[in-house]
């Protein structure tokens, strides 16, 4: 098992020929999310709450999301782009 990034990359090392093959994805149970959370000031008092929050907005806005969707290895994919707010 692997990951997207990986797997281009050993599938370019092996010019479009790997011997391993893709057998499952797009499914539920490999989804690997990432999150972004801002940490109450109450809880830690080093976070910087409006600098994360702005960085919230920004991640989760259409302009960071048309990136992740651009971001590619070789041509092709490595994100797909999904945030909720």
């Amino acid at each position: 098992m692997t990951d997207r990034g990986t797997y281009i990359k050993y599938e370019d090392n092996l010019k479009g020929n790997p011997p391993l093959k893709i057998l499952v994805e797009g499914d539920a149970a490999l989804l690997n999310q990432y999150s972004v959370i801002a940490i109450d000031p109450k809880h830690c008092a080093q976070a910087r709450y409006d600098t994360a929050a702005q960085f919230i907005a920004w991640i989760t806005g259409a302009e960071a999301q048309q990136l992740i969707k651009d971001f590619k290895l070789i041509g092709k994919p490595l994100f797909t782009p999904n945030a909720k707010m």
